[in-house]
């Protein structure tokens, strides 16, 4: 039994949308979600003793599924479902393999269409480590959902990759007995006619020392087995194998064929995988000589793959080798449909909802009447404020309403609802009431920070945002405007993260902040990192005494304004209003009152190019009210001899002469 939060799940799957009926709650009638609302008794969902039943699916799939929507980037296991496949280690990968089968396939199922999409193109990744995944043994009912989703979904490339991986996973069982031993019995459900005929290929191959280990095979299974074996030695001719044959003496060639390019050349491969000797061990007439050339058919086409993956022309505009391969792919699924003239028919399962069933899920879809809403003091959140959640928040006058479950599996402080606890337990948080509701105000907090903080709770795949946020854990490419908003999504988490004992989530944070402003400080200050984000970020990596993210958020700032001081690429700062507000935020970071040292290195921008910045400072700007400094800035800039050019990366040991204070404290 999963008990779940119903304005999470509908906000992707449209099926659950309705489907669930709220508690009723015992609050005022002016509560901040309007009157009461009495469920009606027995109604399926409204308690424990009456749950939704879901038919026909097991609860490992399911909770794959839900990691989606309740899995946060502290989780490996999480993290690792946006990775490529090749980065993951082999284990890794077969884990999440079979994770995003069934995300996709039950995607489809609840109709959660762009959760479906996302799925989809990761699933594709691993189409390139066959040989990979066919090393682990793996459960025959992931292929079975695969090759239905496949088929539900009519989507051609896909049916045959999946063809293609089931059976390559049969052809390397045998080798190891124990995969073999559990392949193959009978009471495997491989619903997918072609699979299942290449299945008894396989076993007919095979032989009859290993039927005789298999207590699952009756006798009658063994004679029809035996039967098979002597009508397909030799290979009958009606089985069509013409395919094989291209690029042979008096047979057309493969590049004429396909119609392929002139770039790609791809037939000497094809010779040495489909050529002589394979095209000999098809026509033998040894016992089982034939059948073993089929069984092997799978890993001859996965031989082809990987040896035409370093020949694939960049130039090709015909995607050449995708061409040969669904070229192979179909000719294998007419190979083994053949098959069923000579094999035993596969056994069929209903795959179809029993009338009960459809009455039930049916009953699920009734519409809830929707509560009018009353209007609050404080205005509510339009993202992160959930009519089923627990937990009520004021942050900068904005109410949030946020699920407790949720929040509290990264920190304890979240799990905390008794008023007088949580406020002992989190600095800078008071209990307010609202409404006859207590709701818990935090202070020193900036309601776009804290949407950037429950956006990693909250996110999902399907949101083209998360995704970057998510796609900086493999490297992935980023363009400038988002590797900025990316550093500014991680420092927002990783500092309130740290606030609320959020470790995992704020140490995942500070690694992708590191990892941001090593590779892009030059992107972050040419497009303006807002200056309370350079301010905090520097504290913030003062505060965790990370000398590297120092040093690089410093050399971010130190860039920015050497090119304000002088031409900046950017058009708006080239406008003498830009101009002096830019300048007017270097004076504003070095006067900040919770720099305790300042960073001397941050005045070289200053000291390099005296003139305009003298210009500037003539106007006496607000940022600089003390005259010490001002007159610290003017003398330094004449002082400085001789005149030097800015250095990016100097650090903070560039000696400056220690201005008069004038009582001044930082």
């Amino acid at each position: 039994m999963a008990k779940l939060h119903s304005s999470l799940l509908s906000r992707e799957c449209e099926m659950f949308q309705n489907m669930f009926s709220r508690p009723a709650r015992v609050t005022s009638s002016m509560s901040l979600d309007g009157p009461p609302e009495m469920t009606k008794k027995g109604k399926e969902g409204s308690c424990d003793e009456n749950p939704v039943i879901i038919p026909q699916l097991q609860p490992q799939s399911f909770r794959n599924f839900l990691l989606i929507i309740y899995g946060r980037p502290g989780d490996k296991e999480f993290r690792s479902l946006f990775k490529n496949a090749t980065e993951l280690a082999h284990a890794q990968a077969i884990m999440a393999f079979i994770k995003i089968i069934d995300i996709v396939d039950l995607a489809h199922r609840f109709i959660a269409p762009d959760i479906e999409t996302w799925a989809l193109s990761q699933l594709k990744s691993y189409s390139y480590l066959i040989e990979t995944i066919n090393a682990y043994p793996i459960s025959s009912e992931s292929h079975s959902r695969l090759l239905g989703y496949s088929k539900r979904t009519e989507h051609e490339e896909l049916i045959l990759w999946a063809r293609h991986w089931t059976r390559s996973y049969y052809a390397g069982a045998i080798e190891t007995p124990s995969i073999a031993s559990s392949a193959f019995r009978p009471i495997q459900i491989i619903r997918e006619q072609l699979v299942q005929e290449y299945k008894l290929a396989e076993m007919t191959r095979l032989g009859h020392e290993f039927w005789d280990k298999q207590s699952g095979l009756t006798r009658e299974d063994r004679i029809t087995l035996l039967g098979a074996q002597v009508r397909l030695t030799p290979l009958p001719q009606s089985i069509p194998l013409d395919w094989i044959y291209l690029g042979s003496p008096d047979q057309p060639g493969l590049r004429a064929s396909l119609e392929l390019c002139s770039e790609c050349h791809f037939t000497r491969t094809w010779r040495a995988v489909f050529g002589s000797t394979y095209q000999d061990m098809l026509g033998s007439i040894a016992p089982l000589g034939g059948v073993f050339a089929l069984s092997i058919l799978p890993s001859r086409r996965q031989k082809f793959a990987n040896g035409t993956k370093s020949l694939a022309s960049d130039t090709c505009t015909k995607n050449c080798r995708d061409v040969c391969l669904k070229y192979i792919d179909k000719n294998m699924d007419a190979v083994f449909h053949r098959l069923t003239k000579f094999l035993p028919g596969p056994v069929w399962w209903s795959t179809t909802m029993s009338a009960r069933h459809e009455d039930s899920w049916a009953a699920h879809l009734t519409d809830l009447t929707s509560s009018t809403l009353s209007h609050p003091t404080y205005p509510q959140d339009p993202t992160y404020y959930f009519r089923d959640g627990s937990l009520l928040l004021l942050v900068e006058e904005t109410l949030f309403k946020v699920h407790s479950s949720i929040l509290g599996r990264e920190s304890e402080a979240f799990n905390i609802l008794d008023p007088i606890d949580f406020c002992n337990t989190n600095e800078g948080i008071a209990p307010v009431h609202i409404a006859g509701e207590t709701a818990f105000e935090i202070a020193d907090l900036k309601a776009e920070h804290f949407r950037h903080f429950l956006f990693i709770f909250y996110g999902l795949p399907s949101s083209q945002n998360y995704r970057r946020v998510m796609s900086c854990e493999n490297d992935a490419p980023q363009d400038d405007h988002n590797s900025v908003v990316n550093f500014h999504i991680y420092l927002d988490v990783a500092e309130i993260a740290s606030r609320f004992s959020a470790h995992k989530l704020s140490s995942w944070a500070h690694d992708q902040l590191r990892k941001i402003a090593k590779a892009v400080y030059e992107e972050l200050s040419r497009f303006l990192m807002r200056t309370d984000y350079q301010l905090r970020a520097l504290l913030y990596a003062k505060r965790t005494q990370d000398e590297e993210l120092v040093a690089n958020v410093r050399n971010a700032i130190q860039l920015h304004f050497a090119w304000v001081s002088t031409s900046s690429p950017l058009k708006l700062i080239n406008s003498a209003a830009g101009l002096d507000g830019s300048r007017e935020r270097l004076i504003r970071v070095f006067k900040h009152p919770k720099l305790k040292n300042r960073p001397s290195s941050l005045w070289l921008c200053v000291l390099c190019h005296p003139q305009p910045w003298s210009r500037y400072l003539d106007e006496r700007p607000p940022a600089v009210p003390r005259r010490s400094s001002y007159a610290f800035i003017r003398t330094s800039s004449f002082d400085a001899s001789p005149t030097f050019d800015s250095r990016i990366g100097l650090g903070g040991n560039f000696e400056l002469p220690e201005p008069q204070r004038d009582g001044y404290t930082d």
